[in-house]
């Protein structure tokens, strides 16, 4: 009997298997409807009057170029001078002296807007010449810790560590960013300097926008606060990580807005103002996340319980962080963000969907199968257990009708292998799927030891892109933003052994993070060499492969976000499971794609786990109910055409298994 393709199978509307829906969670519930609690203040004036928020706060005038004045005029009242003089000897004595090159004091404290009713931290900046220890960090803080609370009534210490080392040997010192410079020139005063080049008074520095640039960055530090936060103090670590975003967005937004209105602050009231005046249309939101982020225990949180001021908080924070980004957007692309699409191009079908290819694919499925057989090991794979990392998947709010027991109208009968590749090929203006294209009893799809164990015999150095966490978003590796600092990278590229990568994967591995100091996560896309490819015959057809074959090795839980391929795809599962949900082409103008020359073009801004968003109604009123869904296990095979969004859960059954495929790209 040939080797077969179940026939053409219909995708259902989008639905989680019950087996994988994702545990208990500290999140809010979602799907809640946007109704904002009636006691919050609709205008600043009423917020206000209701005590939530204290008008006041420093605008810094720019000059007719947009700069910020030489100097900024701020002091340290007499009374705060001893202690935060002890502060600078307590610092220095921890760490080396000689590498401590500045100490600068800003916040509240520094800008004179502190008393002891408002809720003020002591915010320092430790300028050095090396890195210092994890410990020396600690022994700093506690030893402040105590200063702060017993000579200045604080009882808050945040200290930021900037380094001026080069983290790559035979690279020159690192200079302040622009926009420390800002913060150092024009919001802080210097408590200790042995090295006056730090702050050149030549160097004009303008409001750069990088903050909002980089502000998915702050909302990835947000949730994982959010969601690690325990204990008794659980609720409180909540509220804080919702004030906290909710300031960044703000002051984010407020940058936005100064290049254009020539006045620049920190302070919470004056952003929202210059906020407001800039972006008029958006003050509904703007004061009431001025609202949540000036919350605290004096003033009621807003007069609102716990559970309600963390849900709608937690809402409003994220609201304001796609109104940041989607204003950053705009700034940087102008009009080309609302349209980034040719609808009317992506509907042109290309020539070769309808080539006669009959005899070519006759010639595939011979080769196919003869290299199969030669691809067979049947050596036996001796390697230690494995432990691989697990995580939780987010909360996807697609949730039409579950599907009933025999509503799959997958045939259950088999054809001959060319014709059902025919079709595959053929009709990819929608996705198709084929069960059991290579069936496990013929020795291809086998568990993930094997499979590892074959692939170290033809590689040593695979390459892995290494992400901040589970949800791992493509990103280009060369982009002007990224080589000047400007943007910080979801995710990067690396090059390492196969052995590292496996230990990498491992739950518990004590191996020092590559990139991203929390929760790195690594998925390897390497290339795959010839001999090994499980797409041979199909690269022998009249196609141009727009991408090589690859190998994508992931643990459970790793999650590739939504986003669109400009190319024709093949995927080919061989263990593990992999779920994926598809949106037609007509769907891409409601998904805030980011526009070409960003480096995240093509992928999507819309969050599926976010019904209630107010920045994209348009998408979960007219496309939410138009994605299909595949669940893909070992032998299975998706083909799918050019434009068709998708987004990629990675799916195992136990700590010992990986979700492992091949794919072939080809226009």
């Amino acid at each position: 009997m040939p080797l077969g393709f179940v026939s053409i199978v219909s995708f259902q509307n989008a639905t989680r298997f019950a087996s994988f829906r994702p545990g208990p969670s500290n999140l809010p519930r979602k799907g809640l409807r946007r109704q904002n609690p009636v006691c919050v203040g609709k205008s600043l004036e009423e917020a206000v009057q209701k005590g939530y928020v204290e008008d006041f706060g420093r605008v810094v005038k720019l000059n007719s170029n947009g700069c910020f004045p030489p100097r900024n005029g701020l002091g340290i009242t007499q009374k705060l001078r001893p202690s935060l003089d002890k502060i600078v000897r307590e610092v220095q004595e921890v760490i080396r002296r000689k590498d401590v090159r500045a100490i600068f004091l800003r916040g509240s404290v520094a800008t004179g807007n502190f008393s002891a009713e408002r809720d003020s931290d002591l915010d320092l900046i430790v300028i050095l010449q090396s890195h210092v220890s994890r410990e020396e960090k600690s022994a700093v803080y506690a030893i402040i810790s105590k200063t702060a609370k017993f000579s200045l009534g604080l009882s808050c210490v945040d200290i930021r560590y900037i380094c001026l080392q080069s983290q790559r040997p035979g690279q020159k010192q690192r200079s302040l960013d622009t926009n420390t410079l800002i913060l150092l020139k024009s919001y802080a005063v210097c408590l200790y300097c042995s090295d006056t080049a730090l702050l050149a008074e030549d160097v004009e520095t303008k409001p750069t926008g990088d903050d909002a640039l980089n502000i998915r960055e702050y909302e990835r530090w947000f949730l994982r606060l959010f969601q690690k936060a325990r204990g008794e103090n659980q609720a409180m670590m909540q509220c804080n990580s919702i004030k906290w975003l909710c300031k960044r967005a703000l002051r984010s937004i407020a940058d936005l807005g100064s290049i254009r209105l020539r006045e620049h602050s920190r302070d919470l009231v004056p952003c929202y103002r210059l906020a407001s005046r800039a972006f008029p249309d958006h003050e509904g939101l703007l004061i009431l996340g001025l609202q949540y982020a000036c919350a605290n225990a004096k003033n009621g949180y807003l007069g609102l319980s716990e559970s309600t001021f963390l849900t709608k908080g937690y809402d409003v924070a994220r609201d304001l962080v796609e109104l940041t980004e989607e204003l950053s957007l705009y700034q940087n692309f102008g009009s080309a963000v609302e349209k980034p699409f040719n609808l009317n191009a992506l509907a042109t079908p290309y020539v070769f969907r309808s080539s006669p290819w009959v005899d070519d694919v006759k010639e595939f499925m011979a080769t196919s199968i003869a290299q199969v057989k030669s691809n067979l090991d049947t050596e036996k794979i001796c390697v230690q257990e494995f432990n691989f990392l697990r995580s939780g998947l987010p909360n996807i709010a697609l949730n039409p009708q579950p599907i009933s027991e025999g509503g799959c109208q997958a045939a259950t009968t088999r054809i001959d292998a060319e014709s059902s590749l025919y079709l595959l090929l053929k009709k990819t203006d929608e996705p198709h799927a084929s069960r059991r294209v290579i069936p496990s009893e013929n020795g291809v799809c086998s568990n993930s030891k094997a499979i590892i164990e074959e692939l170290s015999k033809t590689v040593d150095t695979i390459q892995c892109r290494v992400s901040a966490g589970a949800e791992v978003t493509f990103c280009r590796d060369s982009h002007p933003w990224i080589d000047t600092g400007r943007f910080s990278p979801p995710s990067v590229l690396e090059s390492i052994t196969l052995r590292e990568a496996m230990i990498r994967m491992q739950e518990g591995n004590a191996l020092p993070p590559l990139r991203y100091q929390h929760e790195e996560r690594l998925y390897i896309q390497s290339p795959v060499m010839k001999k090994k490819r499980k797409f041979q015959g199909l690269e022998k057809l009249p196609l141009c492969v727009a991408q090589e074959e690859r190998i994508w090795v992931s643990t459970h839980g790793t999650v590739s976000g939504l986003h669109y391929d400009a190319s024709y795809s093949c995927l080919l599962q061989r263990s593990g499971m992999k779920r994926m949900l598809f949106f037609p082409p007509a769907c891409l103008e409601h998904m805030g794609i980011y526009p070409l020359g960003h480096p995240l073009h093509r992928r999507a801004r819309v969050n599926l786990a976010r019904p209630n968003s107010s920045m994209f109604k348009d998408f979960w009123k007219s496309c939410a109910h138009r994605a299909t869904e595949v669940v893909l296990e070992e032998g299975d095979l998706v083909v799918f055409p050019p434009f068709w969004s998708h987004y990629t859960e990675s799916l195992t059954s136990n700590r010992c298994e990986l979700s492992i495929s091949h794919t072939l790209r080809f226009v």
